[in-house]
C-alpha cells in the first residue's frame, strides 16, 4: 500500500518498515535457533520448548519477547 501510492513519504515507510522487519526477523530466528531442547539435541523443537524458554533461559526469552512486541508495535503504529 505504501509503495502504490507512488509518494515519496511511501517509499521511505516501506523501506523503514521492512528494516525494521528483517531486524526483528533475525532476532526472532536466533532465539529459535539457539533453542537447546530439553530431552536431547536431536529431538526437533517445539511449542514446549518456547513456553519453557523463560525458566531455561530468561534473557533469550526476553530478547524474543522483545523482538515479537517490536513487530506488533511498528506494524501498528503504521497503521495510524
Amino acid at each position: 500500500m505504501a509503495f502504490s501510492a507512488n509518494s515519496l513519504e511511501g517509499t521511505q515507510a516501506l523501506l523503514f518498515y521492512l528494516i525494521i522487519y528483517m531486524i526483528t526477523s533475525l532476532c526472532i530466528w536466533s532465539v529459535v535457533l539457539s533453542l537447546e531442547t530439553l530431552t536431547s539435541e536431536k529431538r526437533s523443537k517445539t511449542l514446549i520448548d518456547l513456553a519453557s524458554i523463560a525458566s531455561t533461559n530468561p534473557f533469550l526469552g526476553f530478547g524474543g519477547m522483545l523482538s515479537f512486541f517490536c513487530v506488533v508495535y511498528i506494524t501498528c503504529r503504521s497503521l495510524e
